[in-house]
């Protein structure tokens, strides 16, 4: 059973596999269960009915009944104050989550009831309970992003670790049971919504050095292309934010614009040619004028297999600029792109692993007939 959350934000490249697993997983005891807002069927009108093997379940908001019921359950006695139930049914608006953050607001100022009108004012008026030291770590956590490490957050790994029990306890962030990343202690937001309104919290001008120190954490992981698209949203946010807040781009452009290219070259190899695509043309505009004809011919590549109308005057101008560097072996490979339909070239680009095999609905795998060139 695969459960996938808040699938509404996720990109393009994890719907596609999520379809594709959901398509060709059969023959298999696999459950995919995801949860998403309504917006996704907008983005996958398909997903809203009509697959293979899927079904659809909509859920309406909380009646008032509900809503009061599930609050009383949380607060643990049987009735609150008849004027301030009355005040949260009308802010709650049915949303569960609402009602929970009340709860934990009410367990930590229970004198003071307070009832915000959004869910994100609600969480913000949590987040101004806590000790100071708590919420600057809280802080930190948030720009690593929901899931962080404690090995991110510092090196006084004691002191880190009793706070945040204090805020596990506080029910702002739970402790993972096992770790994407080996010897260190995962932890993740309790939900998306908190994460995003203890980032917002964070001064801008304080945001750009905190992106930094969270990218040269990662760094220190090692195997930095297995963490290329992290890399790169750390390192061009360190650049978008030290911008606004009036310091020298240059400190922060020259890292954004490489782990940009290298996030394309890791997109690209998976696969995901309209991710890479976006990565690469991000990489250019920070890149002088002088733009590398590598790179040029990296994006105009992208643009190709993705069927973008944009490829062929990219990969005209890279063609050119290696001729003019004497690299016409390079530049063949560009004329070469341009003069392929568009299924050659997806077939050209793809890694080996993924051509060798189709797999049946049966769950056999079949040899791929090879094409020339692939």
């Amino acid at each position: 059973m695969l459960v996938f959350e808040d699938l509404h934000w996720a990109d393009e490249a994890l719907l596609d596999f999520v379809d594709y697993l959901v398509d060709w997983a059969t023959g298999v005891p696999l459950l995919a269960l995801c949860t998403a807002r309504p917006e996704l069927v907008t983005r996958r009108p398909g997903w809203g009915g009509g697959k293979v093997n899927s079904s659809t379940l909509l859920l309406s908001p909380l009646s008032e009944e509900e809503t009061a019921t599930l609050v009383h359950a949380l607060v643990g006695r049987s009735a609150i104050d008849a004027e301030v139930q009355s005040r949260l049914l009308e802010h709650a608006g049915g949303n569960p989550l609402y009602a929970e953050e009340f709860t934990r607001m009410l367990t930590a100022r229970p004198g003071e009831v307070v009832l915000p009108e959004t869910v994100q004012g609600i969480i913000a008026a949590r987040l101004d309970t806590l000790p100071a030291e708590e919420k600057a770590l809280l802080q930190d956590a948030a720009v690593i992003g929901r899931v962080f490490w404690l090995g991110a957050l510092g090196r006084e790994r004691w002191t880190l670790e009793e706070r945040l029990h204090s805020l596990e306890r506080k029910e702002f962030v739970s402790r993972q049971r096992r770790s994407s990343v080996a010897g260190e202690a995962e932890y993740a937001f309790r939900h998306a919504l908190v994460r995003d309104v203890t980032y917002e919290q964070i001064p801008r001008s304080e945001r750009a050095d905190k992106h930094v120190a969270a990218a040269e954490w990662i760094e220190s992981l090692g195997r930095t292309e297995d963490h290329a698209e992290m890399l790169a949203h750390h390192f061009a946010s360190a650049l978008d934010y030290g911008r606004a807040a009036g310091r020298d781009a240059g400190v922060f452009a020259e890292r954004a614009r490489n782990a940009l290219r290298e996030a394309g070259d890791r997109a690209f190899a998976l696969n995901a040619f309209e991710q890479a695509s976006r990565f690469y043309e991000r990489a250019m505009e920070l890149w002088p004028e002088d733009r590398p004809a590598e790179l040029l011919l990296r994006y105009g590549r992208s643009l190709a297999v993705a069927d973008d109308a944009r490829f062929a005057d990219v990969l005209a101008q890279a063609a050119g600029r290696l001729l003019d560097a004497g690299e016409a072996e390079t530049a063949a490979e560009a004329h070469a792109f341009l003069a392929e339909p568009s299924t050659s070239r997806a077939h050209a680009t793809a890694p080996r692993s993924t051509c060798s095999a189709l797999w049946h609905s049966s769950g056999k795998p079949r040899r791929r007939p090879r094409r020339r060139g692939s």
